[in-house]
């Protein structure tokens, strides 16, 4: 059979298409083996709408809550033995003050043991340009809290919140106050000692929904290191309830100690109860709270002449405190103490200088410390108050529960002239008087909460430059009266932003 010319040109035409599809097909191997080996260069990768490797994120917490313990109370109140030498609550009162400042939706105060109970915070008159919402309620049966929902996150806007128990007679006789607390996953104490006839309550409330393990560690004065607690260093709070550690039980003897409580699932809210005898004579109630962080340089107001004053002072690493008085001329008296590691140091200042408005505290290294004044009544009787350290912030308020008396005293952290602003509020949330406060370098000034008018229930403080810190010193009419020592500490709540930054790192690679 002959092949024809257009029979050549077909079969031509076939082998180049085959050859071509061929040499196709490796060229696409040799391709797809080459990208398995080689990394692209990043010019031919898709963008991802940022140049940097790492994008960050600043949330806000516009929910904030706070917890206020119940009224002091008897760690045991059984009867036992002689009824002339049974322990005795006395005529124990109580009040609680809650406050929300700014931009507020809705702020709401509910029992802990009973989220039915609930009060809402009001403002008298909304059009004013206070902006204040306030609310009032006894402590008697059950601890509060208070749940605040803002409309935005900046200075001035928050809630603050206080409390105040007090007895005239019985053995709770004297006065405790303390601002209310923030509930975290971490927190941390200064005790004074846990020898024979005190008493001291560690008081944990899980506001959540979850309930959570407590691990607790303390350090004392003894030794260098935590302690090992003779009843065990775990508790349970379950969801909506509070749980009570014995301190004083769990490391005794001890002229001073340092407590961390961390909780794993949730954040919770720890208040300690302090309740001190000697003998028969009652020596002092208060409520601790949880110290602020850390510093090289704390200030602690409040202290002033005729009080019996000393200082808890904890540090991670050996250090040297130095001690000064703080009076309206600035620091004076200035006395060291060597500092050892995790070991908690007690330091006796004895009486408090005629001129004395609190104590400044630096050290090389970062420690933590709060200040014990005591006052003496008739007999033997005595109480005292805590004294913790605060940062100055822009914006802050102390607010001052019914039925007691404050004496606010700021002081200045640096050594150069500080101004701040002080807002009086009344318990429906009016405006009252406003004051400019001037300090010197290192001078702290006290002035009576009354001069900014009847019924004052509330006070911020507007400090741009960050410079001041403040509290309110409490007394009690009916206690005084009764020629009964009585004294508790309120320290400032920041109104200011809570914020974390969230980051997240970018990997281009993943849309090769």
């Amino acid at each position: 059979m002959s092949v024809t010319t257009s029979d050549r040109t077909r079969i031509g035409a076939r082998i180049g298409k085959l050859a071509l599809g061929a040499l196709t097909a490796v060229i696409i191997v040799l391709l797809a083996v080459l990208l398995l080996v080689v990394r692209p260069p990043q010019t031919l990768l898709d963008g991802v709408g940022s140049g940097a490797s790492e994008v960050q994120h600043q949330v806000s917490q516009n929910i904030i809550q706070s917890y206020c313990p119940a009224q002091m109370k008897l760690a045991d109140s059984g009867t036992y033995g002689d009824s002339a030498y049974q322990a005795s609550e006395g005529n124990v009162a109580s009040s609680a003050r809650q406050a929300a400042f700014g931009s507020v939706f809705d702020s709401s105060v509910t029992a802990i043991d009973n989220a039915d109970s609930t009060t809402r915070l009001q403002d008298s008159d909304p059009l004013d340009e206070a902006s204040v919402l306030m609310s009032s309620a006894s402590v008697e049966k059950s601890s509060l809290l208070q749940t605040t929902q803002l409309l935005k996150a900046s200075a001035g806007e928050g809630s603050a919140s206080s409390v105040a128990s007090w007895a005239s007679e019985g053995d709770l006789r004297g006065v405790a106050a303390s601002n209310c607390v923030s509930p975290s996953l971490n927190q941390s104490f200064l005790l004074p000692g846990t020898k024979t006839g005190s008493t001291q309550q560690l008081v944990v409330a899980n506001p959540s929904s979850k309930s959570t393990s407590v691990n607790i560690r303390i350090w004392g004065s003894k030794n260098s290191g935590s302690i090992a607690l003779s009843t065990g260093s775990t508790i349970t709070v379950g969801a909506g309830k509070e749980s009570v550690f014995d301190v004083s039980a769990a490391a005794s003897d001890q002229d001073a100690a340092y407590m961390t409580v961390s909780s794993k699932e949730t954040p919770v809210a720890s208040v300690v109860r302090i309740a001190e005898m000697d003998g028969l004579n009652p020596h002092g109630i208060e409520y601790a709270v949880p110290t602020d962080d850390a510093s090289q340089n704390l200030v602690l107001p409040g202290s002033i002449h005729d009080d019996a004053v000393s200082l808890n002072i904890f540090a991670k690493a050996d250090t040297t405190a130095h001690v000064s008085w703080m009076t309206e001329k600035g620091l004076s008296e200035t006395h060291s103490y060597p500092i050892t590691a995790q070991q908690v140091k007690v330091v006796d200042l004895g009486q408090a200088p005629d001129d004395a408005l609190g104590v400044s505290i630096t050290s090389d290294e970062a420690l933590q410390a709060n200040a014990v004044s005591t006052v003496t009544g008739d007999g033997a009787q005595q109480d005292f108050g805590l004294i913790a350290s605060n940062t100055a912030v822009k914006s802050s308020a102390i607010t001052i529960p019914d039925h007691v008396k404050a004496a606010l005293v700021l002081a200045n952290t640096t050594n150069k002239q500080a101004e701040a602003t002080l807002s009086g509020y009344d318990a429906s949330g009016k405006a009252l008087a406003v004051q400019k406060v001037t300090l010197g370098g290192n001078a702290a000034k006290s002035l009576d909460a009354s001069s900014f008018g009847d019924g004052i229930a509330s006070i911020t403080l507007d400090d741009a430059s960050q410079t001041m810190v403040w509290a309110a010193r409490v007394t009690q009419s009916d206690v005084d009266a009764a020629k009964v020592a009585g004294l508790g500490f309120i320290m400032q709540t920041p109104l200011m932003p809570r914020t974390a930054l969230i980051h997240a790192d970018q990997t281009p690679g993943i849309v090769r």
